[in-house]
């Protein structure tokens, strides 16, 4: 049986606006937030939800209104040094129950990798890139109701996650490994 097990993690961060990362001196202050924070011992699991389709290798998690978005890579043949892999990305919606209520397939030719995503106060924002480091994204802007996607830009980079900053709407990105952001 598939379940989602939903996690608490309280960082006491207060009302302050997240940290900017640079190479500019801002890393040291992001650094001495990130020591402070709670320990992984402070996550405690508050539900458990018997999930009714399949979730491949969870990527993304968003809660949005009353429904869940999950995104997931299905892997149909795993990349190789001289070959990018096969693979199908999909962006599920379910709801409390574990039901799926929509889905939507992203990505084209060797993309398939989708990540973690967020809402910019309207759409999602999805990236999705071939599974390797170094190589290419497709954003799409995805309607998180009907799940009406569209490519909204690329970027030559794996882009394995985005967020929002809610206070004035900057969009950043994470590369593979976390080796660079944007």
């Amino acid at each position: 049986m598939r379940a989602l097990i939903l996690l608490v993690f309280f960082v006491g961060c207060g009302a302050a606006p997240a940290p900017r990362v640079s190479t500019e001196g801002d890393d040291a202050r992001l650094l001495d937030r990130l020591a402070a924070a709670p320990p992984p011992a402070d996550w405690a699991m508050v539900g458990k939800t018997p999930l009714d389709f399949a979730t491949y290798h969870p990527q993304g998690l968003l809660r949005v209104g009353d429904r869940w978005l999950l995104t997931t890579v299905e892997i149909r043949r795993p990349p190789a040094a001289d070959d990018p892999g096969e693979g199908v990305g999909h962006l599920i919606a379910f709801d409390d129950a574990g039901h799926e209520l929509a889905r939507v397939t992203l990505g084209e030719g060797k993309a398939f990798h989708p990540g973690g995503f967020d809402l910019d106060g309207e759409a999602l924002l999805v990236p999705v890139a071939e599974y390797r480091p170094d190589s290419a994204t497709i954003v799409y802007r995805v309607d998180p109701q009907t799940l009406a996607a569209t490519v909204a830009f690329r970027v030559a980079d794996h882009i394995g996650a985005i967020a929002v900053d809610r206070l004035d709407g900057t969009v950043y990105g994470m590369s593979w490994g976390s080796r660079r952001i944007y």
